[in-house]
């Protein structure tokens, strides 16, 4: 995963370019592997843009392929016209699964960086940064009175399970646990 550094806002295509050919500097200088296959979410563009940072590293390119989100169309090097595959076919049902999880393994990176970020802001700022609410289950048609329940039952229960609620006279070391110990070993009859 890489942090892009041109901040560029909402260029997919210049994003695209940096990471590709920061990864191809990266395989040149042998931290890592060439890939076989670079595959981008995205259209047209994104493909040109790819193929642009590889011819840049000065290596023989790999096969790039590009999943337009939309129509699911692929588009490759090598052709001027995208592949249409059907919806239920099994090579764009794989495509379309590696592009979704790269999408949300990307989103939970921004919402973490995001965060510290925030964390951040808050600390400079003199504030005390905002202490994560914990979802408490409401179902439709709970009323204010049914709500208030459920929430403090949800903080009886958090507190019985909080380790600094426990004595420390009642924490005893565990006793090593012998993971075959002979006398239960059953011996078969051999038949």
């Amino acid at each position: 995963m890489y942090d892009t550094k041109t901040r560029t806002p909402r260029c997919v295509n210049i994003s695209l370019r940096e990471v590709v050919r920061r990864r191809y500097r990266r395989a040149a200088e042998g931290e890592e592997l060439y890939p076989d296959i670079i595959l981008t979410g995205g259209g047209l563009g994104q493909l040109h843009a790819a193929l642009e940072a590889v011819s840049e590293a000065f290596v023989k390119p790999p096969m790039v392929i590009s999943l337009a989100k939309r129509e699911e169309e692929i588009y490759i090097q090598a052709r001027n016209r995208p592949i249409k595959l059907a919806r239920n076919d099994a090579a764009l049902r794989v495509l379309s699964q590696v592009r979704d999880e790269a999408h949300r393994f990307v989103q939970h990176y921004h919402h973490i960086l995001r965060t510290k970020r925030q964390f951040d802001e808050d600390i400079k700022a003199g504030k005390r940064p905002p202490r994560r609410a914990r979802a408490t289950p409401v179902t439709p048609g709970d009323s204010p009175a049914q709500r208030r329940a459920k929430r403090k039952k949800n903080r009886e229960v958090r507190d019985e399970r909080s380790v600094n609620s426990i004595p420390l006279e009642v924490i005893q070391p565990t006793p090593k646990i012998d993971p075959f110990p002979e006398e239960d070993v059953q011996r078969h009859p051999e038949e």
